[in-house]
């Protein structure tokens, strides 16, 4: 590939009317506006089937029609995907075995639809580079209305609402946002701090305490030295703000805290006591049925079963990292932890190379870096991995990323983009 200059690359996207160009930018689009409206539809019913489940297999359609039209040279899979495709088909086989087949399925799709919007992002970022930077942007833009609609309800009905979007689905969807500002702040954006601390506020007002301990953390990670002294005093700067910021919060805002440590308190770091909101002993019955089918698992959708059946209004084992060995068992497992791990690896390199040589690009790898791991410590908790509006945009937002790769590589002019 010849070299591409800044402006050809973040400039907008080329269209054609009824062109695939377009009608890949439409659905891409539609499927991050729906994202947006995060958990909104979850209590809407058509029948037996709730407006998610309807959702779920319109973005899974939506992804045959991505990948269907993604230009046949770039829709070749790089070894590193290989395991998140034998997750998907070991993920298909186990509904052979399972008990709960209806929701096995619907798990199963929203994995499937995690790796279709990665494909068909990574293929048509490789072949259109404009559409990642495009892309990157109206998922910030769905954020920003999520957090004005949710922000809104905590003015009118006070904080921890949950009356019109979940305040926990609000808080793991408003990650996207604080990595894509907090990535505009390290390369030069002073706005995009503000962007990044604004929303981790609402996040807070949310009182979604994963979800705000993820978005703190995420501060320091985006100012992680790559070269120079300059840099690690810098992370050592934002780790002090962080922590003392956090320690402000717990102490003189009595809601935040009274979240944290009162109710069930079962959950210790080292002597300190948390709520867990039951999540320890929901655990504990998922370890124990784990074992009855070490693995293979007991299929997909077996774990949200289980802890119907034992707990009164409970439905998942709030532990993606448990889900995940329960359903499909250590081969499932490892196949995931291989998949995400080559998936990680390849944006910290890529993400490295245009670091430090300020390469287009570098702002977009470290978006997608932060959201997948700020997707990752929210497994630990969560779930994550069922929610369609976080795997849709996640997919489409690291696919992205993994296709500008190449344009990263073969491109030789310096840059630093600003927000």
């Amino acid at each position: 590939m010849s070299s591409i200059t800044e402006n050809a690359i973040v400039q907008r996207p080329v269209l054609y009317t009824l062109t695939p160009r377009a009608l890949t930018e439409a659905l891409v689009f539609l499927i991050v506006a729906a994202s947006g409206l995060v958990d909104l539809t979850t209590s809407l019913l058509v029948g037996p089937v709730s407006t998610q489940g309807l959702l779920t297999v319109a973005y899974f359609l939506a992804g045959l029609v991505l990948l269907s039209i993604t230009p046949v040279a770039t829709t070749r899979s790089p070894v590193r995907l290989l395991p998140l495709l034998l997750f998907v088909l070991w993920a298909v086989s186990s509904l052979a075995w399972t008990e709960n087949a209806l929701r096995g399925i619907q798990n199963v799709m929203v994995i499937g639809i995690f790796a279709l919007m990665l494909q068909a992002a990574r293929g048509t970022a490789a072949s259109n580079p404009p559409f990642a930077f495009w892309m990157a942007r109206v998922l910030r833009n769905a954020v920003l209305a999520a957090a004005v609609l949710y922000g809104a309800s905590v003015v009118w009905f006070g904080p921890g609402t949950n009356t019109i979007i979940g305040p926990r689905s609000f808080g793991l969807f408003a990650l996207f946002g604080v990595a894509y500002f907090l990535s505009g702040w390290r390369y030069g954006s002073r706005s995009s701090l503000f962007g990044a601390i604004a929303l981790t506020g609402i996040i807070g007002a949310s009182q979604s305490r994963l979800a705000l301990g993820v978005s703190i953390l995420l501060f320091p990670l985006a100012q992680f030295p790559t070269t120079g002294i300059r840099r690690v005093f810098k992370m050592v700067a934002v780790v002090i703000a962080a922590a003392a910021v956090s320690y402000g919060a717990f102490f003189y805002f009595d809601s935040l805290r009274e979240r944290f440590v009162t109710g069930d308190v079962s959950l210790k770091i080292g002597s300190f006591a948390i709520n867990g909101s039951g999540r320890a002993a929901f655990w504990r019955t998922t370890m124990a049925s784990f074992w009855e089918s070490p693995f293979a698992g007991k299929g997909a959708g077996s774990s949200e079963g289980l802890i119907e059946s034992v707990y009164t209004n409970m439905r998942h084992p709030h532990n993606d990292y448990l889900r995940i060995a329960h359903d499909y068992g250590l081969i499932g497992a490892g196949l995931w932890w291989m998949s995400m791990g080559g998936i990680g690896v390849a944006l910290w390199r890529a993400w490295r190379v245009a670091d430090q040589t300020f390469r287009v690009g570098a702002r977009l790898e470290l978006t997608a870096l932060l959201s997948l791991m700020a997707f990752a410590l929210e497994m630990t908790a969560e779930n994550t991995l069922v929610y369609v509006f976080i795997v849709a945009p996640l997919g489409l937002l690291v696919g992205s990323a993994l296709g500008l790769t190449s344009v990263i590589r073969n491109t030789v002019t310096p840059h630093r983009e600003r927000a």
